[in-house]
């Protein structure tokens, strides 16, 4: 009864210290998406898609053990919610009735943004699964600017943290550190009905299109651990 006991305790003791082991590691760092000046008329329609700025692709995670099979990615929106767009979340900025909605796309599956959400979590976005290990995990993202309501200010929307990325592996079970998406900076200038010009004397440029310039402002050795560390998740 004794060796049945111990043998039963080696076999535990080597399936958690490999379940420890297993480790997926967040290397892209800091990311930033790089805005673009926007010119809004008063008489816009709420609602409306003012912008589109992308950042892609980019490895954002490493797996070093074959424990960590079944896997799911995807992505996490921050800030403070405003309403719901063609079903997707938009958020708020700090310049009046001004929204962005965070987007993400992995290796597999199509670009998606919170709607349903995912592991109990509006904000968060599911793009695709797994049940073997991938060999490379990559993301791009992008984000879309909207007029959320009938009176747009005018001035800088400040850079913040929009979103991050989000790896669940070890069967789902374990969340990966973050890797946290910025935006930067960039000026909103609303027009009067009958105005021609921007109501203020900054310059604009608005050339339409979206933006192809990414920004990378860390590696694996600068990982942001505020959010997302490693661990069993419930």
């Amino acid at each position: 009864m004794r060796i049945m006991l111990l043998i039963n305790f080696i076999i535990c003791n080597f399936y958690c210290m490999n379940l420890a082991f297993a480790k997926c590691s967040a290397v892209a760092g800091l990311l930033t998406i790089s805005g673009r000046d926007i010119i809004v008329k008063n008489e816009t329609p709420v609602s409306t898609l003012l912008d589109t700025f992308s950042l892609g692709s980019f490895q954002t995670y490493r797996c070093d053990d074959n424990n960590t099979a079944n896997m799911r990615t995807g992505g996490k929106a921050y800030g403070e919610f405003a309403t719901y767009i063609d079903g997707i979340r938009v958020y708020k900025t700090n310049i009046e009735d001004i929204g962005y909605s965070f987007g993400v796309q992995s290796m597999c599956g199509d670009l998606s943004f919170p709607t349903e959400g995912w592991r109990g979590d509006l904000d968060n976005i599911a793009t695709c699964w797994n049940e073997d290990i991938w060999n490379q995990i990559t993301h791009n993202f992008d984000v879309r600017i909207y007029k959320i309501g009938p009176t747009t200010g005018s001035g800088i929307v400040e850079k913040k943290k929009i979103g991050a990325t989000i790896l669940a592996f070890n069967n789902q079970n374990t969340l990966a550190h973050e890797n946290s998406i910025f935006l930067s900076n960039f000026r909103v200038v609303t027009l009067n009905n009958n105005d021609s010009k921007p109501n203020n004397n900054g310059s604009i440029d608005n050339s339409g299109g979206q933006n192809g310039n990414s920004g990378q402002e860390g590696n694996s050795s600068g990982q942001d651990n505020n959010n997302g560390s490693l661990g069993c998740v419930p």
